[in-house]
């Protein structure tokens, strides 16, 4: 009885003491992630850290923690009409290089009219520490002082200590509480779609206003705006709140002067604000700078202020005719050109009517591929959405679809396959066109408009500018004219087809030629691929082309079994969508550094640059742009262009538009620009800019980067 009494009383004494030890490691591993909490009566305050020990790591994430009592708050770093923020002294703290904190986005509050922004209840602020050296422990000291308030205000002084040892590092209890308030932290710059427009000021029933307006691609469902500021000017609360359409929405909010402030003082014109918008979970920060001229944000966001007088609309469709038929020549084009050319060839010899039917088919194209361009055009305008010429070329679906058909057409022309159409689409094709032939005609004028969409040709950009800033009247108008002035090659020999009686009649020579117009197409094709290369990297692209692949094998078999071609073609379809989503590189991409010493593009920057006396230039490209690439190999990168660029009195920015960007986009609009290459000068003399021809050359560009030199009218 004795001797089990005994092994029962050593059971229970090990139990006992793992039980203690395991206790002894929680408290030890619990007091490493945290310091004691300076306790009050109405909350209390602490140091916490995401991991129980620093290991080799040289960046650390810790957090200062409030628990307020019910109804308590504490400030935000810009505190509102009243109250002071919480301020932090780290005199003390050992091996501890810098300390980051950062601010999740606070609440509004409003006590007998008083705005004022806090938290309430509780709230962590996320610490980032960057340590002098790994393998010591980390001793972070701080001074807090705050101010907690409710119906009174009561400031406190705490001094916390929190020592993390070295050790194996894993993620402390406290590690969850920080990840979540650091998720509440906005990001620096626009995102998900979202950014700020303008910044206006403006009086309304003789109170001064300050209108922000906000972009977003998904609906705008329950925004939230502060503003900040280095000046004495304190922002009230939101007057109203105006939705333009389900993506737009304008802000108005109080604004209230200095006292003593002169009535003749330009207020916050020219300053910069920094705007935090939160709407529905998600946070950005970004800073804008209200503009010197008086304006009004209504006027800027609505399609149809700008009125257009008849003598400037007919001024404006003869000059988008011109710049229409200029694509004809432009290189993006001539690859359809060229197939054309081809067509034609093929004609020597026919009667009159059918050459006449084939071109006008043509025609028909080139008019309905504009129509639906500026049906699109008037689509987006009226969503909210932003419009600009070319711009699906940074869609990488399109660019696979694309690529894919000169790829296709190319290996037509070398004779590895015949296109074939089955026939309930040859039926329905020959009752839309009339007569059995029209069809490939016809999407020869569209493929012709498509291809057409990179390039921007002189007078083009003063046409669709023109446009896109007005209402769905001139945008109708102005896009027939354009393709009338591309289908004008056509239009002519439909009107006169004895042209083509000119041209040698086919023969052997033609499989040459055909030889020649595949490669021209394969070239195109490699070009949309570099494209895409930069749009979603490398390794989605290889996926892209073994779908191509797929699509070839399935041709291959239309000839045998439709079953086995439509199982191939899903097979494509499923292996380009999956790398495109699986295999998509989100990178930014490094403007040219080759020869020129681009800085990134940033318009906050031009007007100190102007102020310290240097001349800006500033280049906005895109690698599907043709006419861009035009103007960088045969002017910008010409060794004494490239010289005056690099001269200290100089400033050359560049601005890559290959993927959508908020911030370029409001940036053309500016000068009323939709397209690019967009190249602008801002000098001493010329503040508000000064637009270049879309196709530069060698003069132009010196003559812009002289101080005193003015050579050219803004458009």
């Amino acid at each position: 009885m004795s001797e089990y009494l005994i092994q029962n009383y050593c059971k229970f004494f090990r139990l006992t003491a793992n039980a203690t030890w395991i206790w002894f490691l929680i408290c030890t591993s619990t007091h490493a992630a945290s310091s004691e909490s300076f306790v009050t009566d109405h909350g209390e305050v602490r140091l916490i850290s995401a991991v129980n020990a620093v290991g080799g790591k040289k960046k650390h994430l810790f957090g200062l923690h409030f628990k307020m009592k019910p109804g308590w708050k504490i400030y935000w770093r810009s505190p509102g009409s009243s109250g002071f923020p919480p301020k932090l002294n780290w005199d003390g703290s050992e091996n501890i290089e810098s300390i980051n904190i950062s601010w999740p986005y606070p609440e509004r509050f409003s006590v007998i009219g008083v705005q004022t922004l806090g938290y309430k209840n509780e709230v962590v602020f996320p610490l980032t520490l960057h340590i002098e050296e790994a393998k010591r422990k980390v001793s972070l000291r701080a001074i807090v002082s705050y101010l907690t308030c409710n119906h009174i205000c009561i400031p406190y002084e705490a001094k916390l200590l929190l020592s993390v040892p070295i050790g194996k590092e894993s993620p402390a209890y406290e590690a969850q509480i920080i990840n979540h308030y650091l998720k509440l932290v906005p990001v620096d710059g626009p995102t998900n779609g979202m950014s700020i427009l303008l910044a206006e000021t403006h009086k309304s029933k003789k109170q001064e206003v300050l209108s922000i307006a906000l972009r977003s691609q998904k609906r705008i469902s329950n925004p939230e705006i502060f503003i900040e500021s280095d000046t004495e000017f304190r922002f009230g609360k939101i007057k109203r709140v105006n939705y333009r359409d389900s993506n737009t929405a304008v802000f108005d909010l109080e604004l209230f002067p200095p006292l003593g402030i002169p009535e003749d003082n330009r207020g916050l014109s020219g300053e910069l604000l920094q705007v935090t918008v939160v709407d529905d979970g998600l946070a950005f920060e970004q800073k804008i700078r209200v503009p010197d001229r008086p304006a009004f944000v209504t006027n800027e966001l609505t399609p149809k202020t700008i009125k257009t007088s008849w003598f400037e609309l007919f001024s404006i469709i003869g000059i988008a005719v011109l710049g229409g038929f200029i694509l004809n020549f432009m290189p993006c084009v001539l690859p359809v050109i060229s197939l054309k050319l081809l067509s034609v060839i093929n004609y020597s010899g026919v009667e009159k009517n059918r050459v006449r039917q084939g071109f006008l088919a043509t025609s028909a194209g080139i008019f309905a591929s504009f129509f639906v361009l500026a049906t699109g055009a008037v689509i987006m305008k009226v969503t909210g959405q932003e419009v600009g010429w070319g711009v699906q070329f940074q869609n990488p679906i399109f660019l696979v679809v694309l690529a894919s058909l000169t790829i296709l057409f190319a290996a037509n022309l070398w004779g590895f396959f015949e296109f074939r159409t089955p026939n309930i689409i040859s039926k329905v094709a020959q009752k839309i066109f009339l007569d059995e032939g029209k069809t490939g005609h016809f999407f020869a004028g569209a493929l012709t408009t498509v291809m057409a969409t990179p390039c921007s040709a002189p007078f083009l950009g003063t046409a669709i500018g023109f446009s896109l800033a007005r209402g769905p009247i001139e945008i109708y108008a102005i896009f027939a004219a354009l393709a009338f002035g591309l289908s004008v090659p056509f239009l002519v020999i439909a009107a006169f087809p004895k042209f083509v009686n000119i041209l040698p009649r086919p023969g052997a020579w033609m499989s040459h030629l055909r030889k020649f117009l595949g490669l021209a197409l394969i070239v195109t094709s490699m070009w949309l691929m570099s494209v895409l290369v930069t749009i979603v990297g490398m390794n989605a692209v290889y996926g892209v082309v073994i779908g191509i692949s797929f699509i070839f094998v399935s041709l291959y078999f239309s000839q045998f079994n439709w079953i086995i071609t439509g199982t191939t073609i899903g097979l494509a379809i499923v292996c380009i969508l999956t790398s495109l989503i699986i295999f998509q590189e989100t990178k930014e991409k490094l403007v040219d550094q080759k020869s020129i010493y681009w800085q990134k593009f940033d318009p906050e920057k031009i007007e100190s640059y102007v102020d310290d006396g240097k001349i800006v230039f500033i280049d906005i490209t895109a690698d599907w742009c043709i006419t861009c690439l035009f103007n960088k190999k045969m002017v910008l990168m010409k060794d004494d262009i490239v010289q005056k660029l690099n001269s200290d009195d100089v400033v050359a920015m560049q601005g890559d538009w290959t993927l959508p960007n908020p911030i370029i986009m409001k940036f053309l609009k500016q000068f009323n620009r939709f397209g690019i290459p967009f190249n602008i000068v801002f000098r001493k003399h010329d503040r508000k800019g000064l637009i270049l021809p879309e196709v530069l050359t060698n003069e132009i560009v010196k003559k812009s980067l002289r101080q005193s030199t003015s050579i050219l009218k803004n458009k």
